[in-house]
Order: C-alpha cells, then sequence, then structure tokens
C-alpha cells in the first residue's frame, strides 16, 4: 500500500487569492531524492485553459481531465503553457463524475467540438490527471475473472468497440509526482534526436515451460489461406516471441536482445535483472519486455525486475517508453504501488511513459505490430498515435479472425486490460 503524505499549508501569496503555497512534509515511502522533493512547493495559480462553457463549439485539440487537487497547480499550468505549441489545449474539472459522465463528456466534446490543429479534425489525445480517485475510471471484470479498469472505455466514442482517440494518464497521488513527470518530459523531448539513436531493448523472462505467448500461424501478417492450413493458435515462448518481433517487425534497426533463457545464459549464471538494469542506464529507445509479472515485478529465473531495480536505475535523460506483456504491472487500484507508475512517476530516471495490462492478461503480439509500425513507417509520431495504431491492430485481427470463423475470445480482453501511463501528446519520433 502506497503510504499517505504528509502536507503542511504555509500560507497564502498574494491579496487575489490567486496563489497559495503548501510544503510538502514527505510520504512514507521516499528514494534517494526524498531530500529535493522535501524542497518542492505546491504553488496554485489561476488556470487559463479551464473550460467552463461546454455549449459553444471550443476549439480543443488536447483535453486534459482533472480534479480540484491539480487544476490550479502551477506544475500542471506550465505544462499546458508548454503544450499549448501548436495544438489547442482544454482543461475540465471533473471531481466526483462518475466513469458514465467521463465517458458522454468526452463523447460530446468529440462529435461536437472543432480540433483544428489535429490531423483529423476530431479531438485525438485525451490526458487524465490523477489517480481513478481524482478521475474516475469504469471497474470491469476480464476474462481471467480478475478485477481492473477501462480506460478504453473513455477512447471508443462511437461504440463500436474500436478506439477513436488516444487516452493516457498520469496516475500521481501528489504535485511532487506531477513535477517528476513534467520535468521528464521537457529533458525527454528536448533531446529527442539522442534518444532516437538508443536501441529498442527487446527482453524475456523465463517460462519454465508454462508461459507461452499465442501466434497465429507464426507470422505477424496471416492470410487467410495461411491460416486454412493451420488455423491453430500456435505457441511461443517469451525468447521465441521476441525472436519474431526482431526478425519480422523490427528487422534492420538497432535492436539489443535480452533473453531470460539457458541459450542466452549457457553457463548457468544468469544475471537477467542486472542486464536490464545496465541497459536502461546504457540507453534504450523501447523497452519492451515479454514474459510473467505481478503489480510489484518482472519474473525472470534470478532477482526480479522490481522496485528495488528502479533505485539502482541512473538514466536520467535517457527515458524509455516501456511496453510491458506481463500481468498486472500497472495497478490502478487506488493506494496499490506498482511497478509501472514507480518507473513513469520516478524522479529523474525510469520510464517516460509505460503502456501494460492492470489486470492478469495474456499477451497480444498484435498491439506491437501496431505500435512499431507507426514508429517506423512515419517521420514525426506522438506517443498516443503509436498506442492508438496498436490498440486498432489487436481490434482489427480480432475481427479479422471471428469474421473467417476463428474465434479467438482473449483478444477483446487484452484491449480492455491495457493502460497509457503517460502522455499521449509525447513527442517520440520528429
Amino acid at each position: 500500500m502506497r503510504n499517505k503524505c504528509l502536507w503542511n499549508r504555509i500560507g497564502l501569496g498574494l491579496a487575489s487569492g490567486l496563489i497559495y503555497l503548501s510544503g510538502f512534509i514527505g510520504c512514507g515511502v521516499q528514494d534517494e531524492n526524498s531530500s529535493e522533493k522535501n524542497k518542492l512547493l505546491d504553488i496554485r495559480v489561476e488556470n487559463p485553459y479551464v473550460i467552463n462553457n461546454f455549449e459553444t463549439n471550443n476549439d480543443v485539440d488536447y483535453l486534459v481531465l482533472t480534479d480540484s487537487e491539480f487544476i490550479e497547480s502551477k506544475y500542471l499550468v506550465d505544462f499546458l503553457d508548454y503544450r499549448n505549441n501548436g495544438q489547442n489545449v482544454g482543461v475540465v474539472d471533473v471531481s466526483e463524475k462518475s466513469p458514465e459522465e467521463i465517458d458522454n463528456f468526452i463523447e460530446y466534446a468529440y462529435k461536437n467540438w472543432e480540433a483544428s490543429n489535429s490531423k483529423t479534425g476530431k479531438l485525438e489525445k485525451v490526458l487524465l490527471v490523477g489517480n481513478v480517485e481524482n478521475v474516475s475510471s469504469k471497474p470491469f471484470v476480464n476474462d481471467w475473472d480478475d478485477k481492473g479498469f477501462d480506460e478504453t472505455e473513455y477512447s471508443d466514442v462511437d461504440g463500436d468497440g474500436r478506439d477513436d482517440l488516444a487516452v493516457g494518464r498520469f496516475n500521481i497521488d501528489n504535485y511532487v509526482e506531477l513535477n517528476n513527470i513534467t520535468e521528464k518530459i521537457y529533458d525527454y523531448e528536448s533531446n529527442l534526436e539522442s534518444n532516437l539513436r538508443h536501441p529498442f531493448v527487446l527482453a524475456s523472462g523465463y517460462d519454465g515451460g508454462s508461459g507461452n505467448s499465442n501466434l497465429v500461424n507464426s507470422t505477424f501478417y496471416p492470410s487467410l489461406e495461411s491460416i486454412e492450413e493451420n488455423h491453430d493458435w500456435e505457441s511461443f515462448g517469451f525468447d521465441e516471441l521476441q525472436e519474431k518481433v526482431a526478425d519480422e517487425l523490427l528487422k534492420g534497426e538497432n535492436i539489443v536482445e535480452i533473453y531470460d533463457s539457458e541459450n542466452d545464459y549457457p553457463e548457468g549464471g544468469r544475471f537477467v535483472e542486472r542486464d536490464f538494469i545496465n541497459q536502461i542506464n546504457d540507453g534504450a529507445y523501447v523497452f519492451d519486455f515479454n514474459g510473467h509479472g505481478d503489480v510489484d515485478m518482472y519474473q525472470t529465473s534470478t532477482d526480479a525486475f522490481d522496485f528495488d531495480s528502479i533505485k539502482k536505475l541512473k538514466n536520467s535523460g535517457s527515458y524509455p517508453i516501456f511496453i510491458s506483456h506481463a500481468c498486472d504491472t500497472v495497478s490502478l487500484e487506488p493506494g496499490v504501488r506498482n511497478l509501472g507508475t514507480e518507473l513513469v512517476n520516478a524522479s529523474g530516471k525510469g520510464a517516460i511513459a509505460y503502456i501494460g495490462s492492470n489486470t492478469l492478461t495474456s499477451d497480444s503480439p498484435y498491439f506491437v505490430r501496431g505500435f512499431y509500425r507507426t514508429l517506423l513507417e512515419n517521420d514525426e509520431v506522438t506517443l498516443g498515435e503509436a498506442y492508438l495504431t496498436g490498440i486498432q491492430d489487436i481490434y482489427d485481427m480480432n475481427i479479422f479472425l471471428n469474421e473467417n470463423g476463428f474465434f479467438y475470445s482473449g483478444e477483446d480482453s487484452i484491449v480492455d486490460e491495457m493502460v497509457l501511463l503517460g502522455d499521449p501528446a509525447l513527442k517520440v519520433k520528429n
């Protein structure tokens, strides 16, 4: 459980009441940067991007939904100033709004508002700022009877099951974590050319013969003819699937492969966690993990990659996009620490964004097919565009299979399970 943070109001600022300060005393769970964090002040300012009149034809390309705790934070307003460059930003207070009310509002904005700077002319990016107690999300039960929160409910505005816009979340409890994330975004985008030179890291955990990923007829691009020849879902070990990603999706790219298998550690002395940490510190554009996981870790045959591993990271200025095919590593349950949130919220280290499941899950290789295709085939890409294409590829493949009599129900659930921790407007290629 995440310990509650302690706060101390230290007084009002301007006589106008537009600015006030709070001191951050600290949280029960702190890292080596806690002394610096304690110096950070909560500064409240008037937010010029707040939308109060919903009936007018607002022009919004980038919609931020938050609550009263964060809407006047200087760290959020500074970030919106930064984002209000080439796109129109709008902020709405959704304090105490139900998931249904939020869903209806996003649908209304998508269908009725202008988005003059978006590629489609429609709202394309929504950022939720706060945890699910600040900005609620729809509870659901997946095909594994595991409970979670369905963030993609907000993405499908026309109800056809296929996501229409990208929704990301800053899963934060306080303004310190908000500042950590936004500072890393400024750093990342200012050094984007350098980040693009880092490798795609394909990593796997040890399956021990139990955890296999499924892939139609052993190819990322199945045809109806190939499925008819062998319509069973072919099973692969975690490392085997990552090798197929390297051969079929990232061929010719700068790739580093770290597989927790006997073939890669033939002498029996495995140092998987160490190798993960070293490679992240050396630089990674994307860190793509396929294996077993839990709320607090990636499982390996030796030491797990977990909260203690994050403390060992020293990758300031070089933050990878994490893609996780493991179970539970993004828990949105209030008060529960989880690997994805800790990586994204860490100060000056960790991840710039994290894509993973907030429940038990099975792997969907078709997400990375769409995600990597978008990264590699376009000159300018945002994180939301790549994420949305990956989600849509899962849906499209499921429709393709179902229409041709090869039903695989797991893909439907996978879309609902996935969460994007990070800014959908993040520039990941330019």
